[in-house]
């Protein structure tokens, strides 16, 4: 079966990947979309082969930590290139199986649930040991950890976190004079341009502090 099969993409012939697919699914729940409608079945094959998780993966690049590439067999070069996982897209891949519905106690929603706290930091976009798209990765962790319901979590190095505290203050001490937001270490996916990081940043003070 094609790797695009399922997903969604930018239109036409543009390959797909799993933020788009995450934002599209949103978008579907938030109307009356009939929720047994063969798209959500499409949509969870892919989302499940974009999972570093090979019990679930049929793909062959699939690695074992739990976490989510981009798009079929790769990210993009300002990630890092290759089919590593990193947070910005385990939280859009996370927060998407929870849109289709699949239940929390699913191996693959825990695989990716321990991969996010076990590596968890608000200093970079994590797994890719850079600030690209940091507040595209504020807004989806955002999201998907206030959908997963727990308050706190206890990361990898055995320290005990309440992320909408933590979220919360990130984003304030990162708030510029004027009321804005800019991504001062990246200009990669428009993060340097105020508009855009300030959305980012609004939609995860709104689920932080929900």
């Amino acid at each position: 079966m094609d790797s695009w099969y399922g997903g969604m993409g930018y239109g036409g012939d543009e390959r797909p990947d799993m933020s788009n697919l995450y934002i599209a699914l949103e978008a579907l729940r938030k109307t009356s979309f009939d929720p047994k409608d063969p798209v959500w079945q499409k949509a969870l094959l892919f989302a499940s082969r974009m999972q570093n998780r090979s019990e679930s993966n049929d793909q062959k690049w699939a690695g074992n930590d739990g976490g989510f590439a981009y798009s079929p067999g790769m990210n993009p070069p300002e990630m890092g290139g290759g089919t590593n996982s990193y947070a910005s897209v385990t939280s859009a891949g996370l927060y998407g199986l929870l849109l289709i519905g699949v239940e929390k106690s699913d191996p693959r929603v825990q695989a990716a649930y321990k991969w996010l706290t076990t590596n968890y930091t608000l200093d970079t976009n994590f797994g890719t040991n850079t600030k690209n798209t940091l507040f595209y990765f504020y807004a989806a962790f955002s999201k998907v950890m206030a959908a997963y319901g727990e308050k706190e979590f206890v990361d990898g190095r055995g320290q005990r976190h309440n992320w909408r505290n933590e979220l919360a203050s990130k984003l304030i001490s990162l708030q510029e004079a004027d009321g804005s937001w800019i991504n001062h270490d990246s200009k990669e996916w428009w993060e340097d341009k105020p508009q855009l990081a300030t959305a980012w940043a609004v939609q995860a003070l709104e689920h932080a502090m929900k």
